[in-house]
């Protein structure tokens, strides 16, 4: 085979290649939608892309470092899309919306966004177990529904309790305290819905005690919202999962590694080692085109 024709067919094997592992990075952390009113993300040095759709009447509020303001929407729909990341010691948030492209400053690591009503937003998935998608979120704002709204959470490795707040907002606010010692299970669900004949209580589950949020006047309450909580009680990440089918991607356990250091039982390991496997196939394959590719050229 000649040394031209040689070259191209092994440089189109190498993009082929390329291509692929590429193709398969991507897919371990897919984007995917879900309705929400709201939600809040930290900012590190990890660049977090979300995405909200607004539209017509539906203002998107925008609360994070240097920014506190409502984006007005068009008479048509339209994707708003935000990347909060950290920039040495500053913490920004850039968008299209603003006409500065992006704002900064060393105070607020986190990006607060809340539509005034409940609406879909894209974002990267931090894991998947079981099936069921996680996100590393600092909270979520929802609308309440006469048909359930179900939502697992896995504590993050700073988290010490889970806040939930029933609105209007302000009126009533719950907090569970997690003992690490005592609570073997990884993950705990909730679910929400509006008082009906089937449901005497908006907010039920199966691995929390929340008999206390029944006892207040649950008539008014059109909303909810989630988070986790430290030591000190600030607010810190955690992985909510939505609507998992019959309960998928949690169950009791004794603790084992989870994305953020801890353990876990759950097939999320196992996915992570295989997907490892997969990208170091990938990136050796690559390494041996490449030395072939200069071979050809050079000797």
């Amino acid at each position: 085979m000649k040394p031209a024709v040689s070259f191209c067919f092994s440089f189109l094997i190498y993009l082929l290649t390329c291509s692929a592992y590429y193709g398969a990075e991507e897919s371990l952390y897919p984007k995917e939608s879900l309705c929400a009113t709201g939600l809040a993300i930290p900012i590190d040095k990890e660049p977090r892309p979300v995405a909200v759709w607004a539209e017509n009447g539906n203002r998107v509020a925008v609360f994070g470092p240097g920014v506190r303001r409502r984006i007005p929407t068009s008479s048509e729909g339209e994707w708003l899309n935000f990347t909060a990341t950290q920039r040495g010691s500053e913490y920004c948030v850039s968008s299209e919306a603003f006409p500065a492209g992006e704002l900064c400053d060393k105070d607020r690591d986190w990006l607060g966004l809340r539509a005034d009503s409940e609406t879909k937003w894209n974002l990267e998935l931090a894991s998947m177990a079981s099936g069921c998608s996680q996100y590393y979120l600092l909270g979520l704002d929802f609308d309440l529904h006469d048909s359930p709204t179900k939502l697992l959470w896995r504590p993050g490795e700073r988290a010490a309790s889970l806040r939930l707040r029933l609105w209007p907002i302000g009126v009533l606010e719950y907090v569970f305290p997690l003992s690490r010692k005592a609570d073997s299970q990884l993950q705990y669900d909730m679910t929400f819905q509006r008082l009906s004949g089937d449901a005497s209580c908006v907010v039920t589950s199966a691995s929390l005690d929340v008999s206390r949020t029944c006892q207040g006047n649950q008539a008014g309450i059109t909303g909810f919202s989630i988070g986790s909580l430290d030591d000190n009680g600030d607010r810190t990440p955690s992985y909510f999962s939505l609507n998992c089918e019959d309960g998928g991607g949690w169950h009791s356990g004794t603790t084992a590694s989870s994305p953020d250091g801890n353990n876990s039982e759950d097939g999320t390991d196992q996915d992570s080692d295989s997907s490892m496997d997969w990208e170091v196939f990938l990136v050796v394959v690559n390494v041996i085109i490449f030395i072939l590719l200069l071979e050809t050229v050079f000797l």
